[in-house]
């Protein structure tokens, strides 16, 4: 089990549609400024959950542990139990 959790993945909610959409940057960025833009085109439509990667922005990590696809999976099934 690890010990990271959906609440040390940072994210800022934009826009306030009623569909969900959990976006994820691209390598030396952070999810505020990357899809801040997109909120004015897609606000209405959606609600974004736009997440820091490990190692950018505001996420927490284990300077330890390795960041896999089951982790990942993992942290993106507990967080949408938690909030949905």
């Amino acid at each position: 089990m690890s010990n990271l959790s959906p609440k040390s993945l940072h994210y800022q909610k934009l826009g306030r549609g009623p569909k969900i959409l959990l976006a994820f940057h691209g390598i030396a960025q952070d999810g505020a400024s990357c899809f801040q833009p997109f909120e004015a085109h897609l606000g209405n439509v959606y609600t974004i959950y736009a997440f820091d990667l490990f190692f950018h922005g505001e996420s927490i990590s284990s300077k330890n542990e390795l960041v896999s696809k089951e982790l990942w999976r993992s942290i993106v099934q507990r967080f949408v139990a938690e909030y949905y």
